[in-house]
């Protein structure tokens, strides 16, 4: 019987994890090109692209796919045809990066293999990859308000990415105890809490259902592109209790 409850709680888990979903973006401006990693999360496992920007022209952007697992703070991945960017040091099969927390920014550090200009010679060294989300000051400064109209639950916006690195936010003003949802096809969704803390289970990918709130006050929603940019139309639902 014991060795049947610890069967069902590792299935109950698995479940949890491979129900969250996580989106990352991360990018650095070099001198010629200009690089950026998106990734998604789902449970331990992650999958995502590595798109080097030659000279800064869209049209020379070379794309490279990668999956791996997530352990902690910590992203073992593999390319492709174990074809890596030529940036990444190429007599690696896998690489680690590290996720880390710098203030209220998140970063990425990744080994890259690149020419020291003051030396002329190459290198493998560390290299910190900027987070592509905007500061939550930036994104309170843009955001839209929500309005229902009177006697309903819901509103709908309609929303354009442009980009991969595109974020729409929304003030959405609620009490505590009331239970809100989000539907937005195609689209990344999460928020901040009225205090600014932001959604401790990252971005959700077209739904976003929320228990009953534990602040009244402004949330600030932020929708992003899951795959490809596009049109998005977002539904905002609030249900009091």
């Amino acid at each position: 019987m014991n060795m049947l409850r610890a069967f069902l709680l590792m299935l109950i888990l698995t479940g949890c994890a491979a129900a969250q979903t996580e989106t990352k973006c991360f990018q650095n401006a070099g001198l010629k090109d200009n690089h950026s990693i998106s990734f998604k999360i789902e449970g331990a496992r992650i999958s995502g692209t590595f798109a080097i920007e030659r000279g800064y022209d869209v049209s020379a952007t070379e794309v490279y796919e990668f999956t791996g697992t997530r352990a902690g703070n910590l992203l073992t991945v593999k390319f492709a045809n174990n074809k890596a960017p030529a940036e990444l040091p190429q007599n690696m099969k896998s690489f680690v990066w590290t996720l880390v927390k710098s203030g209220d920014k998140e970063l990425l550090k990744i080994k890259v293999h690149g020419k020291n200009y003051e030396t002329g010679k190459y290198s493998t060294y560390a290299a910190d990859y900027e987070s592509c989300e905007p500061s939550y000051q930036a994104l309170a400064t843009s955001a839209t308000r929500v309005q229902f109209a009177r006697g309903s639950t819901s509103a709908t916006v309609q929303v354009s990415l442009k980009t991969k690195t595109d974020r729409k936010a929304f003030w959405l003003n609620m009490r505590k105890g009331q239970q809100p949802a989000v539907k937005a096809h195609g689209c990344g969704i999460t928020f901040h809490y009225p205090d600014g803390s932001q959604y401790e289970e990252g971005t959700a990918i077209d739904n976003l259902g929320i228990g009953l709130l534990p602040q009244s006050g402004d949330y600030l929603f932020v929708i992003s592109p899951a795959g490809e940019p596009g049109q998005c139309s977002v539904t905002f639902t609030v249900n009091s209790k």
